[in-house]
């Protein structure tokens, strides 16, 4: 893990794409056209993702503690 230019853990990475979701969010709420309401309802979508990689795949992380 150490040494390592990017941990390509997927609970980081779903975590960084939730990121990049609402900064295009914001982003978007100042154009005249209407992409933020796309942007804004995928946000939600990510939001399970970034929970469920604890239980499908043995990561760095520890186990899930709600269930």
């Amino acid at each position: 893990m150490w040494g390592t230019f990017r941990v390509w853990d997927a609970r980081l990475t779903s975590v960084f794409i939730l990121f990049l979701i609402y900064l295009g969010a914001l982003r978007f709420q100042k154009l005249p056209v209407e992409p933020a309401p796309i942007s804004i309802r995928a946000g939600p979508i990510d939001i399970p993702i970034i929970k469920s990689p604890v239980n499908w795949w043995n990561t760095s992380h520890q186990p899930g503690s709600i269930s």
